[in-house]
């Protein structure tokens, strides 16, 4: 059985199940990435593709096998090509990010084109054409409203590589390190972390908050921090193993993002370094993964008084016993049901069910 998987780059954040289901998998499989790996991204560890067999860059003869192979799995919305495959008696799935992000969200099924898409998809969804892996739960809404409860589907996610570790670090007293990286974009709600942790400052809680990354709201961010130098830190673009290792010298890792954050990948991360992960129930990630106060802490994105008190709460969790426990439960987290090996194992039973059948157990 030839299966393909067809996405736009060679990304860390798909290419650790990949790696574990080309070894599940002997019947033949391609990573089919449309891009090189370009510069920047290299620089960042986005390069982590280079060497395996079963990854390469798309060309007109690799892309005739979208049309031929036994099993496609794609994240591009291609409804022509999913159409004929089943004609054919070929499986498509398709894995994708949520439908209705902020801040239009559903409106856009006003759009009279958005909407005849929609119209399509549920109909080749209706009849088995295709098969779906949502990207979190909030992915899970937003094609339940086109579909309803017609298509078969496995809620899917990122899934990264997993620590070399095994236990969270031991931090230590005094300062408590929290952490956030990533694009200074409007829709990640920085702004939101630095009040809070200006505000948690002023009362005199003993804490730093490093921020990682560019982008164009920093100057903001910086206006923001001001007069709290030795406490806010900003700091360049890091590779990825780099970041992996500054979130297992870090009690808190912070994903403040608001619905437009589809996934969030860094919260895999920091879970499996072993960070106590304060999340928003907007982003997919944390919404997902997260289970509040268990493995991690929510709150309502943009909310700063809610973050207030969340950060508070957990800087005093991370000083104690509590916090270790918090911390533990986020590792066992990844190194179980969010592992990348465990995903593989679900998505190859997942295609050699019967479209009649049973789908597997969510992950």
């Amino acid at each position: 059985m030839s299966i393909v998987f067809h996405t736009n780059i060679v990304s860390p954040h798909q290419l650790p199940w990949c790696i574990e289901f080309s070894e599940l998998h002997f019947g033949g499989f391609t990573y089919l990435a449309e891009e090189g790996m370009h510069a920047e991204r290299k620089a960042m560890g986005w390069g982590a593709g280079e060497g395996y067999d079963f990854v390469s860059i798309a060309d007109d003869s690799s892309r005739r096998e979208l049309e031929s192979c036994d099993v496609l799995i794609s994240t591009f919305r291609e409804l022509d090509v999913f159409k004929r495959r089943a004609r054919s008696g070929l499986r498509s799935f398709y894995m994708f990010e949520r439908w209705f992000k902020p801040p239009l969200g559903r409106l856009r099924l006003f759009h009279p084109g958005y909407w005849l898409m929609c119209r399509r998809f549920a109909r080749l969804c209706k009849v088995g054409e295709i098969e779906l892996l949502p990207i979190g739960v909030h992915a899970i809404e937003d094609i339940q409203h086109v579909v309803g409860e017609r298509a078969r589907m496995l809620p899917w996610g990122y899934f990264v590589k997993p620590s070399t570790e095994t236990e969270p670090s031991q931090l230590g007293s005094g300062r408590v390190k929290l952490l956030w990286c990533g694009r200074m974009l409007d829709w990640k709600r920085v702004d939101t972390l630095v009040k809070a942790t200006v505000r948690l400052l002023e009362m005199g809680v003993n804490l730093e908050l490093k921020l990682i990354g560019h982008g164009p709201e920093e100057g903001y961010l910086r206006q923001l921090a001001s007069g709290w130098d030795e406490q806010i830190i900003f700091g360049d673009n890091l590779p990825i193993s780099e970041i992996r290792r500054e979130m297992r010298e870090t009690g808190i890792y912070v994903l403040c993002s608001d619905g437009g954050e589809g996934w969030g990948a860094v919260v895999n991360e920091a879970m499996c370094e072993g960070c106590l992960v304060v999340g928003t129930h907007e982003a997919g990630s944390s919404a997902t993964m997260i289970r509040d106060g268990v493995n991690g802490l929510l709150y309502h994105a943009g909310d700063v008084d809610e973050l207030t008190k969340v950060l508070g709460k957990a800087v005093e969790l991370v000083q104690d016993e509590s916090g270790m426990v918090m911390r533990q439960a986020a590792m066992t987290t990844m190194t179980g049901e969010w592992s990348p090996k465990q995903a593989a194992i679900r998505l190859l039973e997942f295609i050699r069910t019967s479209k009649q059948g049973t789908a597997p157990k969510a992950l």
